[in-house]
């Protein structure tokens, strides 16, 4: 087997490359961020880390799931397992119910203060003094809106009536509930054989939609044995298709590029006896509404009772814009969101200001490059865990 490795400015430079060098018939292995050094040692830009592999006597009955038996995985040499995605028991999701059922009646009590809560909205009429002062400052250091932290510390302040100071410790884990119970509780994706699921990923350029449904193709099909198919609509963005159709050459799925409502339909009949169709799209931004509602009414060509939309969406964007994306991208009738590139980001409380916000829940997060790998349960625990940091 010849493995290769290049640190590229973009995945589809790498695919060039590794089609000159390697043949049509070679596989990438991994792909990671990596910081590429400047001239002289001075600087430094973010570059792509991609490795390649072709096997000199390739065995044509030799499927993906064999391929990851053979060589050990996607990833060369010896790598830490995921603890998001392992064989042994992959997205938790038992897990995260176990751990989330003893806090559910103490939950709704806190959604009730929630409800109830509220604060002078006037800047600087806070009300707040010592411990709850100092929590509701932090929140907003860690970019949380500041109506929504304001209604976090009246909950807060609700729930902690007794007599003298409350212990500091004991305030930070209530914090922590009030913040959890703030939020909806995942939402994956729930598939059954025999019971056909269309599941689309929209949203903007750049936030992670091919790579994500990599990742959750490459689970469902090879961790869970389902019948999947790898489709795209994405035929603007140039190295696009080619990238997918890598990926599924990869993990061992059918591709079909799509670029019209009828193309949709004959793919919706041909891969009739799969048990997910995994869907790209084209990235768009939010204000040409019109190129928006066009490509959402080509969707609506999809069985209502099949298609589930995601919306993905990058935890290093602002605020303000995860504002207007969601905005802009309600046309698709999002179902779920994916947060991707969650380990980006420092200060993630622009994410939880935006979930605490709307009813539409959280599936998955990712966290890193790594195919398959990098992806979990949307654990709202995890979330709070990071915009609480050391506060925590």
């Amino acid at each position: 087997m010849k493995i290769k490795k290049y640190i590229v400015k973009s995945v589809d430079e790498a695919l060039s490359l590794i089609k000159k060098d390697l043949g049509s018939d070679a596989y990438i292995l991994s792909t990671r961020q990596v910081k590429r050094q400047g001239a002289l040692g001075l600087g430094s830009s973010k570059a792509v880390e991609v490795t390649a592999a072709v096997d000199n006597n390739p065995d044509p009955t030799l499927s993906a799931a064999l391929l990851e038996k053979k060589y050990g995985g996607f990833v060369v040499g010896p790598q830490p397992e995921s603890p998001a995605v392992n064989k042994d028991r992959p997205l938790p999701l038992a897990e995260l119910r176990a751990e989330l059922l003893p806090l559910q009646s103490e939950m709704e009590e806190i959604r009730l203060l929630l409800r109830q809560a509220g604060l002078d909205n006037s800047p600087g009429k806070t009300g707040l003094k010592g411990l709850f002062l100092e929590c509701y400052l932090e929140l907003l250091e860690r970019e949380v809106e500041e109506a929504l932290a304001r209604k976090l510390i009246a909950t807060l302040q609700q729930g902690s009536n007794g007599p003298g100071q409350p212990d500091r410790y004991d305030l930070r884990r209530k914090l922590f509930q009030v913040m959890v119970a703030a939020l909806e509780s995942p939402a994956p994706l729930k598939l059954a054989r025999g019971q056909r699921k269309v599941v689309v990923l929209v949203g903007p350029t750049g936030v992670g939609k091919t790579t994500t449904i990599a990742k959750l193709a490459s689970y469902f099909h090879l961790l869970e044995g389902y019948r999947a198919a790898l489709l795209s609509l994405d035929s603007y963005r140039i190295g696009a298709e080619d990238h997918l159709r890598t990926y599924a050459e990869i993990i061992g799925l059918p591709f079909m590029p799509l670029r019209s409502r009828a193309e949709l339909i004959t793919a919706l009949e041909r891969f009739r006896d799969k048990d997910v169709l995994f869907v790209d799209t084209t990235g768009r931004g939010v204000g040409d509404q019109a190129e928006l509602a066009a490509a959402a009414d080509l969707l609506e060509a999809l069985p209502e009772r099949e298609k589930e939309i995601f919306l993905v969406l990058s935890a290093t964007t602002r605020r303000s814009d995860l504002q207007r994306i969601m905005k802009g991208f309600s046309v698709f009738r999002p179902a779920k969101i994916v947060v991707a590139k969650l380990d980006e980001t420092l200060a993630p409380g622009n994410v939880f200001s935006l979930k605490a916000g709307t009813d539409i829940p959280a599936a998955y997060f990712t966290t890193g490059q790594k195919v398959p790998g990098d992806i979990e349960v949307a654990n709202p625990g995890k979330l709070v865990r990071m915009v609480l940091g050391d506060l925590n």
